[in-house]
C-alpha cells in the first residue's frame, strides 16, 4: 500500500496538549491486538502487526513475523521515554517532558537534541528551529502548519466513535504513532480524512457494535489506496 503522507520525514516530531483529553477508558476494556494493510479486493495483504502490552497496558512493542519492529519504555505517568528497534537494542530516540507536555527529544544515534516549544495563546507546538507548528485534537494530530499560518496537513476524526488506540493510556500517546510511522493507521479517534496540501484522502470506516474501528477503506480522487483491518482483545 502507498504511504498516505510522510509526515515524520517532514516535521520529525510534534507534541500534544492534555487540554481536551476525555478519551481514556470510557467503559470498555478493548485494546488493539493486531492490524494489517491490504488492497481493497483482498488480493494483496501485508504482514499482520501484533501489539504487545506491558503490565500497565502501555504498548510495549509491535511485532511482525516474530520480529520486533519497535519497542518502547515509559515513565510512571505513562509518557513514552524511549523507542528502540528491539527489546535489547539501544534506544533510537529518547523523549523529555515538562509539566506533562513533551518538551524535547534526542536522536541518540546523532546525539542531536531538539526542543519543543508550546505556545499558550495559539495552543500550538513549534518544533525546534524549524518552521513547523503542530496542533492536536484531543490526543490525535489535528493540523500541521508552517509558522506563517499556511495549512499543510489537516486530520479529521469521528468523535462519536473509537479508534484503535482509544483505551491506551498517555496524554502524549501520539508520539508513539508518529515516530513509528503508524500515525496514518493508529489514532485514538477514527480518522475520516486527511488533507495534504491540495490532495484529500477519505476513509470509509466500519465499526463493531461497541463503536470500535474494525476496517478503514482509503481513497483519493476515487482511487483506492488500500484497506486497514483492526483486531481487538479484552484486557
Amino acid at each position: 500500500m502507498k504511504k498516505i503522507v510522510t509526515l515524520l520525514a517532514l516535521i520529525i516530531l510534534a507534541s500534544c496538549s492534555s487540554d481536551d483529553n476525555n478519551d481514556v477508558n470510557n467503559g470498555s476494556n478493548k485494546y488493539l491486538s493486531s492490524f494489517s494493510i491490504g488492497s481493497d479486493d483482498g488480493t494483496e495483504q501485508s504482514e499482520v502487526v501484533t501489539v504487545i502490552y506491558d503490565d500497565n497496558d502501555n504498548i510495549k512493542a509491535f511485532v511482525a513475523d516474530d520480529d520486533i519492529i519497535f519497542a518502547y519504555k515509559y515513565d510512571s505517568d505513562n509518557n513514552l521515554i524511549s523507542m528502540s528497534r528491539g527489546f535489547n537494542s539501544d534506544a533510537e530516540y529518547t523523549f523529555e517532558y515538562t509539566n506533562g507536555r513533551l518538551s524535547g527529544y534526542t536522536d541518540v544515534y546523532s546525539g542531536t537534541t531538539t526542543a519543543i516549544t508550546y505556545n499558550d495563546q495559539t495552543k500550538m507546538y513549534v518544533i525546534g528551529d524549524s518552521d513547523r507548528e503542530i496542533g492536536l485534537k484531543g490526543r490525535d494530530i489535528g493540523v500541521v502548519n508552517d509558522v506563517d499560518g499556511e495549512n499543510m496537513y489537516t486530520f479529521n476524526y469521528d468523535d462519536s466513535k473509537k479508534g484503535a488506540l482509544y483505551n491506551v493510556k498517555g496524554d502524549n500517546l501520539f508520539v508513539l504513532s508518529l515516530f513509528s510511522e503508524f500515525y496514518q493507521y493508529l489514532s485514538v479517534r477514527p480518522m475520516t480524512g486527511i488533507s495534504v496540501f491540495e490532495n484529500t484522502y477519505t476513509l470509509e470506516n466500519t465499526y463493531d457494535p461497541d463503536g470500535f474501528l474494525t476496517k478503514a477503506a482509503i481513497t483519493t480522487n476515487g482511487e483506492s489506496q488500500g484497506v486497514l483491518m483492526y483486531q481487538y482483545t479484552e484486557r
